[in-house]
């Protein structure tokens, strides 16, 4: 027998972060939801992709970073406002 979980069906969550959409299996239930409440954070209106995270890892930790210090950096395309 699977496995019952006691967690809310996605459809209902509320992401507590942006997220990456990419992240949620397509077959879960509220899939779609989820990504539309995750997209409809954003000011430009997309959310970022794995891509992005990617490329921003990259930099964090190359050399043309080396200057920076104790910061974040938010890839939340605008859903976190500093």
């Amino acid at each position: 027998m699977g496995e019952t979980s006691n967690a809310p069906p996605l459809s209902d969550a509320k992401p507590a972060t942006d997220g990456v959409p990419e992240m949620i299996p397509e077959h879960v239930d509220g899939c779609e939801i989820a990504t539309e409440g995750i997209v409809g954070r954003t000011m430009l209106g997309r959310a970022a992709t794995l891509e992005d995270v990617g490329k921003v890892a990259a930099f964090a930790a190359s050399d043309r970073a080396r200057t920076m210090t104790a910061t974040a950096l938010d890839i939340s395309r605008g859903a976190n406002v500093d």
